[in-house]
């Protein structure tokens, strides 16, 4: 017996192919399905990057103090601001009062959407009437908002949360 190849079972029948039986092909499938699925993940992840996260956050870190100042020029002057909607237009109105405003003939309101960049909105607001200035407005805002009211000169800035659910005038002011 020293060199002859003994089978198992002799007596064991041949069987079909691997290849034609279910389980060779479940146990495949697993990790098929795994790699195929990241895959799918990868795919989601490029197409949809996050948007939340500036490129340029570094230098957008460091110009935090500027920022910071502009805010304070607002608060040293008393500077506020309501943000309404004139349906009758439809036009955005931002009534603003404070001390030493300058009454510049224009203001710059900016809205940022929290979770969509591609909604942002700028608008160039003419003085209308003594600290009343209008812009039209082409459709309606709805929800959550960041606004962000300078003027052209860019000495002071007002920055705030508002909700345009919210009926009457929203507040923008230096301290919020």
């Amino acid at each position: 017996m020293a060199g002859k190849v003994v089978p198992l079972r002799p007596d064991a029948p041949r069987g079909a192919p691997w290849y034609t039986q279910f389980w060779p092909w479940f146990l495949i499938a697993l990790p098929a399905a795994a790699v195929v699925a990241s895959v799918v993940t990868l795919f989601i992840a490029v197409r949809n990057a996050d948007s939340v996260v500036r490129p340029d956050y570094y230098a957008a870190g460091l110009n935090i103090n500027k920022q910071l100042a502009v805010d304070r020029a607002a608060a040293d002057r008393g500077i506020t601001a309501g943000v309404r909607i004139d349906t009758a237009g439809p036009e955005i109105v931002v009534d603003v009062t404070g001390k030493d405003l300058g009454a510049p003939d224009v203001l710059l309101l900016t809205l940022s959407h929290p979770t969509h960049p591609d909604r942002d909105r700028s608008f160039r607001l003419t003085r209308a009437a003594a600290g009343e200035y209008r812009a039209p407005l082409d459709g309606m805002l709805r929800g959550h908002w960041y606004a962000r009211l300078t003027p052209p000169s860019a000495d002071w800035r007002l920055a705030s949360r508002i909700d345009f659910a919210s009926t009457g005038p929203l507040p923008i002011g230096a301290s919020r």
